[in-house]
């Protein structure tokens, strides 16, 4: 990110409201930046915070997708 005025410009962080610096999704995934909520995109179910990327995106687990880390209701 960088400053029109001073035409500096800061390193990509976990919070800089980017998609940048190997995160998956705006300021989530990857190896720096927290895990992913349900719905943010992801690579592979490290990225979020259910541990679960069937298909591009954090999704709950469920007992029907054969998840292992799914919850009981």
């Amino acid at each position: 990110m960088c400053n029109d005025q001073t035409k500096q410009c800061a390193p990509p962080t976990a919070t800089d409201a980017k998609r940048n610096n190997g995160e998956s999704d705006v300021d989530c995934g990857g190896a720096t930046a927290p895990k992913c909520a349900i719905g943010k995109a992801c690579r592979d179910g490290a990225d979020c915070y259910g541990g679960f990327c069937p298909t591009g995106a954090c999704v709950a687990p469920t007992h029907e997708d054969g998840a292992k880390k799914c919850r009981r209701k």
